[in-house]
């Protein structure tokens, strides 16, 4: 399970039918200097989950139940969690989140999903209805190992407008492989080994309306060469493929005139985590 929706999520006519169209989690408030944990180990501090960086992690020192923390300002909507390079799964860690509204620490925690247990250690999207919180707040209950994470976003997702326009790869086939292939002199096969892999993907997105593209994609075409963002290509239909990666190109929509106003078309080329 590499999507969760909390299951008290009230869904609005403007939301009905979104969970089949793309989501893409960039906008992210945490930082160096608003993540703590109540375990880290000193060469892997919680504030590593306040870059980008998948080769630097926060590492617990406890496989006792813990709890890391972002504090927010409470201006900003939230509505996701996501996580990746984790143990979570494999380590069959039971994670749940709860959000501080007030600021207030004794008007207490309202939940926002339950205990789950991820089943991999994929990149994950946790989403939940829109709040304004001062505080998220992620428990974890290890069962085998202190948990392990190097990325940690909170922010709002977005929701594309229109589905996909072409058929496209599957993320879970989306492999490009480099690989040495050794042989003897007599012709006789060695092995193999791989020595690059990554996950490439192209999406196309066609008759998107301008305005929307401008006030819900505008700051993603700008930001999204340098920060890298968890997406669902079919958050619906296959839950388990969410991805964080990153684009190879800029995005240049191209504008078209049609009688309901400018429509634009373009394409999204992105890298991932293998």
């Amino acid at each position: 399970m590499t999507i969760i929706i909390t299951q008290n999520m009230v869904v609005t006519s403007a939301q009905s039918g979104t969970s089949g169209k793309p989501w893409f989690a960039w906008r992210n408030y945490v930082t160096r200097g608003n993540v703590t944990a109540q375990f880290e180990d000193a060469l892997h501090p919680a504030s590593n989950l306040g870059n980008t960086n998948t080769a630097l992690s926060w590492r617990s020192t406890s496989a006792a139940e813990q709890t890391v923390d972002v504090g927010l300002g409470g201006s900003a909507p939230i509505d996701y969690i996501a996580i990746a390079r984790h143990n979570l799964g494999s380590t069959f860690c039971e994670i749940s989140v709860e959000a501080l509204i007030s600021g207030d620490e004794s008007d207490g925690y309202i939940e926002l999903i339950a205990g789950q247990f991820l089943g991999t250690d994929e990149p994950v999207i946790i989403r939940f209805g829109e709040i304004y919180p001062t505080r998220i707040r992620v428990h974890l209950k290890p069962q085998n190992a202190p948990p392990q994470v190097a990325i940690l976003y909170v922010g709002k997702l977005t929701v594309m407008q229109r589905g996909m326009a072409q058929e496209v790869v599957p993320l879970h086939f989306a492999y490009e492989t480099e690989v040495a292939t050794g042989r003897a002199e007599s012709g006789d096969f060695l092995g193999r080994i791989i020595t690059d892999q990554s996950k490439n993907v192209s999406y196309t997105f066609e008759m998107v309306d301008y305005s929307w593209f401008k006030r819900e994609f505008g700051e993603f075409a700008k930001t999204s060469l340098t920060q890298p963002f968890f997406f669902s290509w079919l958050p619906k239909l296959y839950p388990d493929e969410v991805g964080f990666g990153w684009l190879n190109t800029d995005i240049n929509p191209n504008a078209s005139h049609f009688t309901g106003g400018i429509q634009v078309s373009f394409t999204l080329d992105i890298s991932t985590i293998a």
